[in-house]
C-alpha cells in the first residue's frame, strides 16, 4: 500500500524505505531494494525512489515500474516534471 503523503512519513536507510504512521512512528510499509537508495519522491499516486541507475515508481494500484536512468548520483529529492 503506498502512504498518502498527508497521512505518512517515508523515510529511507540504505536500501530500505519506510512509510511511518506520523503521530506514532510505527511502520505502514516496508520496500526493499537491491541498492542503496540514493533519493525519494513523490508524484501523484506514485512514491519515487531513486538508486544507483535507475528510478523506481511504486504505484499502489497498478505496482511497480522501473525507469532507467543511466546518470543517477547524490540526489536528495526525486520529482515528475511532466508525463
Amino acid at each position: 500500500m503506498l502512504p498518502d503523503p498527508d497521512d505518512a512519513l517515508v523515510v529511507s536507510a540504505g536500501s530500505r524505505v519506510v512509510s511511518l504512521d506520523p503521530g506514532t512512528l510505527e511502520p505502514i510499509d516496508t520496500w526493499a531494494f537491491d541498492a542503496p537508495v540514493q533519493g525519494l519522491g513523490t508524484a501523484p499516486r506514485e512514491l519515487l525512489v531513486a538508486v544507483p541507475g535507475a528510478v523506481h515508481a511504486l504505484r499502489g494500484d497498478a505496482g511497480h515500474t522501473l525507469i532507467l536512468a543511466p546518470v543517477v548520483d547524490e540526489l536528495a529529492h526525486v520529482n515528475v516534471l511532466e508525463r
